[in-house]
C-alpha cells in the first residue's frame, strides 16, 4: 500500500490494536459472499475486521485469529494487491484446505479481505494458515491451550 503510506506490516499493527483506518485509492465495489463455511470475503473498506488475539504476515498475505485457547471465534486474512487481479482467499488447517472465499478482484493497492466468524474449536497444536490465488506468501499460526 505504498501509495496510502501504510505497510503491512503497519496494517497488522492497527487491527491488532483494534483499529482499522485505511487510505485506499480504487475500491472493488460491494462484498462477495464465499462459497464455503461462512467465509465472507470483501474489500477492506468494508471490512468488519476484530482485534485478533495472534497475526503475522508473510509476503503480500496476513493472517488475523480471534479466540481464547483452543476455540477460535474469528479468522481472517488479507492480502495487499501489487496489480490489477482476481483472487481466492484459502483457510488451511493443518495442510488441509478446509474453507476458501469466493473469487474477488481488484487493483493495484486494494486490500481485499476474507473473514471466517465462528471456525469453532482447533486441537492443541493446530496450524492455521492462508494463502491467496496467484499471490506469494502463507502466513500461519499456532492454536495453543
Amino acid at each position: 500500500m505504498q501509495s496510502a503510506g501504510v505497510s503491512r506490516r503497519t496494517i497488522a499493527q492497527i487491527v491488532a490494536a483494534g483499529v482499522l483506518v485505511l487510505a485506499m485509492g480504487t475500491v472493488t465495489a460491494g462484498a462477495a459472499l464465499a462459497s464455503t463455511n461462512g467465509v465472507t470475503t470483501k474489500s477492506a473498506a468494508g471490512a468488519d475486521v476484530k482485534p485478533p488475539s495472534a497475526n503475522t504476515c508473510n509476503g503480500a498475505v496476513c493472517i488475523y485469529v480471534t479466540g481464547s485457547g483452543l476455540n477460535v471465534s474469528d479468522w481472517s486474512t488479507s492480502v495487499s494487491l501489487s496489480k490489477t487481479m482476481c483472487t481466492t482467499a484459502d483457510f488451511w488447517v493443518n495442510g488441509v484446505l478446509f474453507a476458501q472465499g469466493q473469487r474477488t478482484c481488484g487493483v493495484n493497492d486494494d486490500l481485499l479481505v476474507a473473514d471466517w466468524s465462528d471456525p469453532g474449536n482447533f486441537a492443541n497444536g493446530t496450524v492455521l494458515c492462508n494463502t491467496w490465488s496467484g499471490v506469494s506468501g502463507e502466513p500461519c499460526i499456532t492454536v495453543h491451550s
